[in-house]
């Protein structure tokens, strides 16, 4: 999500299983536990030090969900050891991680970025880092960001648990054919390049009925519980990209529609990616999605972003020209933008993008992505039980958002076009030595930070007040 975080994004289950998730997160809370973390451990190039590595890991309970090595760029000699470390308790995991600083070569690094309670349960794998994009060349401390499609193109960022590697409380965890086919998605969309069209999937019956079973269920509600804009849109994508029950739309026919209305395109991901490589994709309009589809033995909830999300939630409104320049805008947000102000818009994206809901003359109605891919949650945001406030960015900015339970509160603006309006507002306050444009011409984020850059937007803007006003005359 990745999300985020979000990076983060949430598919809640309903009822018995929001419950189970619900109190599951109370424990965690009261014990201290964390999400799950990822430690990097340089290790000598020998079987006794990893060794004694994981002696320590059997010594303090902690319970390794995946570990994967690489060769040490910076330690001639060693290997770099990636270990994904489930749920540890924040004591017992501070006294192992004491307990191998004495075996490695290095500190070890800890890659724990929020507390459950602080809202996430996904934490960022690391992976290999350019030194040279740490930074933004010719600004210190700026944190680097992609400037032309090519560079959003070369870079992977940074990936959050995806493929055959499952937590233990997945719907799929224990199904190996499952885990098979998973890793096979992440498997295509790794091997994937944006020059080339997205490859067919050929998905199976049990995965198509599993996408039957969510598509009639959320159309049975869309036209009485989704905005207007949403409702419209989705109508156009029935049409032109054969939304229907009995087949799942195929991600390169629904990225050239989307490529033709509003220059947005699909870009397939093995799973979730933090939030400001998300966000970041958004500045160039590509949206980055899975085609994987939850387990068939629970449509209505799935851990992750899957192919129903991606493609009911999200893309029916990047067919709106008014939403995609929103979601473009809040891309272009992101780049260079602070890490504690990366946390603040993902948290507006949280509330607005993923979980919003908008007044509407017939009342209130969702248009958060989440909510109109998870039927059961999408019934409830609009129900008594619901809890909610009108949309405040400096309160949502700074308020937690559980990620395996229904939402605590759903902020309600006053309308698409007031919401995007606050938000273009709060964006203004992000700290940042440059402004930024976007030029659709040569794919490029151009930084505003000198006159002659001045000099150049004021022309443009001149020759577009010159159309508007020949177009008003020709009224």
């Amino acid at each position: 999500m990745q999300a985020s975080a979000m990076s983060g994004y949430s598919y809640q289950a309903e009822n018995g299983m929001a419950n189970k998730k619900k109190e599951a997160v109370s424990r965690k809370k009261s014990t201290g536990q964390l999400a799950q973390v990822s430690l990097v451990l340089p290790l000598r190039d020998n079987v006794t030090s990893l060794s004694k590595a994981l002696a320590v890991f059997e010594k303090f309970a902690l319970k390794i969900n995946h570990i994967e090595s690489r060769r040490s760029k910076n330690r001639p000699g060693a290997f770099d050891f990636l270990a994904e470390i489930s749920r540890p308790h924040e004591e017992e995991l501070q006294q192992a991680i004491a307990e191998l600083n004495e075996i490695t070569v290095g500190p070890v690094e800890q890659h724990a970025e929020s507390f459950v309670e602080k809202g996430y349960d996904k934490t960022v794998v690391s992976e290999d880092v350019d030194e040279s994009k740490r930074y933004l060349p010719g600004f210190p401390g700026v944190p680097w960001f992609p400037q032309t499609l090519q560079e959003l193109i070369s870079h992977l960022g940074k990936t959050l648990q995806c493929g055959a590697e499952l937590d233990a409380d997945h719907p799929g965890f224990k199904d190996k054919t499952y885990r098979e086919r998973r890793k096979s998605f992440a498997d295509l969309s790794i091997s994937y390049t944006m020059d080339k069209p997205i490859p067919k999937v050929e998905y199976t019956k049990e995965e198509t009925e599993t996408w039957g079973k969510v598509y009639r269920e959320l159309t049975r509600i869309y036209p009485t519980h989704a905005c207007s804009t949403y409702n419209e849109m989705f109508k156009l994508l029935e049409k032109e990209c054969g939304y229907s029950d009995k087949a799942i739309p195929q991600f390169e026919k629904v990225s050239k529609f989307l490529l033709s209305r509003t220059g947005f395109r699909l870009r397939p991901i093995s799973g979730l990616v933090d939030w400001r490589d998300y966000l970041a994709g958004l500045a160039f309009r590509v949206f980055h999605g899975t085609q994987y589809i939850r387990h068939a033995d629970s449509p209505s909830y799935s851990p992750e972003p899957d192919v129903c999300h991606e493609l009911l939630g999200h893309v029916p409104l990047f067919c709106d020209p008014v939403f995609a320049q929103f979601s473009q805008e809040l891309g272009l947000a992101s780049l260079g933008a602070p890490d504690e102000w990366i946390e603040k818009l993902g948290a507006l994206y949280w509330y607005t993008v993923e979980f919003g809901v908008c007044r509407e003359k017939s009342g209130n109605r969702a248009y958060g992505g989440a909510l109109l891919s998870s039927f059961g949650e999408l019934e409830h945001c609009l129900s008594e039980k619901a809890i909610t406030m009108p949309l405040d960015t400096e309160k949502v900015a700074a308020t937690p958002y559980p990620i395996t339970r229904y939402q605590d509160v759903y902020f309600v603006a006053e309308s698409f076009h007031a919401m995007r309006d606050q938000l273009a507002a709060w964006m203004t306050q992000i700290p940042r030595p440059f402004a930024l444009r976007y030029n659709a011409y040569t794919d490029r984020v151009e930084l505003l930070h000198e006159r002659r850059h001045l000099d150049a937007l004021a022309r443009d803007i001149q020759t577009e007040v010159r159309i508007l006003m020949d177009a008003i005359n020709k009224l």
